[in-house]
């Protein structure tokens, strides 16, 4: 699915060799890196939290010592984002259809949740307190009688552009799509509640009994873009308000307000969350350390997850990968 893409930043060992000024070696990264700049949200593409521009990335790359040993690892660091992206739509893909199969009725809500203000923390403190108010919220919603019509979810870590910092994406599934504001407000409530009302959320979803305009009133509704869409799965409403997401990605944030299961209309949803998915992985360390030359003193946080090890022929274990993603069981 994305593994033709790595094709676009592969050269030969001789073409690595050449003199690091050859114009062809440089147009062919530059044409490579842009395109997966353009495609996918990497945390490899980062240094310290800040994107690099790509021809900051090829000018590291070609000026390297090691131009070669560069690439191949850096390589190696989106290829590991790339797979997680993958198995994270195909798993999520399969469980949908399953769940169809289960009820034929089923309908989705889509929410965003983040944490309102500005934080000095680094993204990965920030990213261990929002999960424990996470799975607060996840633990405490079985005990609400209105959400016992949520039969299961999904969610996604992504990142809030403006702020570089994460933040859930969770897609809902409802027994069926007569559901209205109730089930919305219900959900704000709970996650203030956990939040000690530093949470904010962004309603997506849309049908006969429920729209996001008026609700939300915790979460920023001030900058951004604002649009006029028409809907096909609401008849009865011609146009409707449209705000984007943190993530500030269009595409994906167009198919948020669909109900739609239809498992080709569905799985357009999950591809354009798999491309802006992001792994928040080791504290933001620099552009080199990813490079395999991380501190022998460096410690990554540890928020429970799989192993994350270094590029060193030792493979020494560095830290835990944060959770990007998770799935309800059915």
């Amino acid at each position: 699915m994305f593994k033709d893409d790595l094709k676009m930043i592969k050269l030969a060992k001789s073409d690595l060799s050449m003199p690091s000024n050859c114009l062809m070696l440089h147009d062919k990264l530059l044409k490579g890196f842009g395109f997966i700049a353009s495609k996918y949200s990497l945390s490899s593409l980062l240094d310290c939290g800040i994107y690099l521009t790509v021809d900051e990335i090829v000018s590291r790359i070609v000026n390297s010592s090691e131009p070669y040993k560069t690439l191949d690892i850096l390589r190696y660091e989106i290829s590991k984002e790339l797979k997680k992206k993958e198995v994270f739509y195909q798993k999520v893909m399969a469980v949908h259809e399953k769940r169809l199969k289960i009820n034929p009725k089923l309908a989705v809500m889509k929410i965003s949740f983040s944490l309102r203000g500005i934080y000095s923390q680094q993204p990965h403190v920030f990213c261990e307190r929002l999960q424990n108010y996470m799975k607060d919220f996840f633990n405490k919603m079985r005990g609400r009688v209105l959400l016992n019509r949520i039969g299961g979810y999904f969610w996604v870590m992504l990142r809030d552009v403006k702020r570089g910092l994460p933040y859930y994406h969770v897609c809902f599934y409802v027994d069926n799509e007569n559901f209205n504001a109730k089930l919305g407000a219900e959900i704000e409530d709970l996650w203030m509640k956990c939040t000690s009302h530093q949470g904010e959320l962004k309603h997506f979803t849309f049908n006969k009994y429920y729209g996001n305009y008026g609700m939300a009133s915790s979460a920023d509704r001030g900058e951004g873009y604002r649009c006029f869409v028409k809907s096909k799965d609401i008849p009865n409403i011609r146009k409707i308000l449209f705000e984007n997401d943190y993530s500030e990605s269009f595409v994906a944030d167009l198919m948020k307000i669909s109900i739609n299961v239809n498992v080709r209309e569905f799985e357009k949803y999950v591809f354009a969350l798999s491309l802006e998915m992001f792994s928040f992985v080791e504290s933001m360390q620099s552009f080199y350390a990813r490079l395999g030359k991380c501190s022998e003193t460096f410690e990554a946080p540890r928020l429970g997850s799989e192993k994350y090890f270094s590029n060193s022929d030792s493979k020494e274990l560095k830290g835990k990968i944060v959770r990007t993603y998770g799935l309800s069981k059915i």
